[in-house]
């Protein structure tokens, strides 16, 4: 499977705009998803990012609630 970090994905799109939410479902993985965004979150000042938490998929990946806040 491919993988790709969401600050690859939108250095390919022009013209974005705004960004005023990500909401993120990746049952455990978010933390990788965060760091693998961090210079859009930067950039676009977004204001809003939202996650689904499962504390036992954050577990499998060897991280926990406290360190995703």
């Amino acid at each position: 499977m491919q993988q790709s970090t969401l600050d690859d994905i939108l250095n390919q799109q022009k013209d974005i705009g705004q960004i005023k939410m990500i909401k993120i479902e990746t049952e455990g993985a978010e933390i990788d998803v965060i760091k693998g965004a961090i210079n859009t979150l930067c950039q676009y000042d977004v204001p809003y990012i939202i996650c689904e938490i499962n504390r036992f998929g954050l577990q499998q990946m060897g991280t926990n609630e406290t360190e995703l806040r």
